[in-house]
């Protein structure tokens, strides 16, 4: 008799996990829009490039493998774009100030950027761009808003 109830609440509790979603399929189902403030612009000329990302592989500068990679015009200071329909999860932006409209981040001749740059968190910079560690945050509500702090390190040509 034992037996017999113990196989009857095994059959129950697999019938039971295999009706439930995966966690991560529930995790998936929710849906977020990210809209970003880009701060410290020094002027509106040209673009801000934006690059979304949901783990550390690319980051911050191959927007290949972003979530969600655009250039915006500034159309006014401080700039605010809205990234919709985003699982939620972890993600970390990189954005930088396209100010000639190139499409590309410009250095200098030591690899020092000429044009200004953000990361989410206001990650830090040391010899190198920010870690995603660094800039990562949560998106877990509906519409959530984060600010970008826009850094100059060279004067622009």
């Amino acid at each position: 008799m034992g037996a017999i109830a113990s196989a009857v609440g095994l059959g129950i509790v697999c019938n039971v996990m295999a009706m439930a979603p995966s966690r991560a399929n529930l995790h998936n189902s929710f849906r977020g829009n990210l809209t970003i403030e880009v701060n410290g612009l020094d002027d509106s000329t040209g673009n801000v490039c934006f690059s979304v990302f949901n783990g550390s592989r690319g980051f911050p500068s191959d927007e290949q493998r972003a979530v969600r990679a655009e250039c915006v015009g500034i159309s006014a200071v401080p700039l605010k774009v809205t990234f919709s329909n985003l699982a939620y999860g972890s993600y970390a932006v990189a954005a930088y100030h396209d100010s000639n409209a190139d499409y590309q981040m410009n250095q200098g001749l030591l690899g020092i950027p000429t044009e200004g740059f953000a990361f989410s968190n206001d990650a830090p910079v040391q010899t190198g761009p920010a870690s995603f560690q660094d800039a990562v945050f949560m998106l877990s509500q509906q519409d959530a808003n984060i600010q970008i702090q826009m850094r100059y390190l060279a004067n622009r040509p």
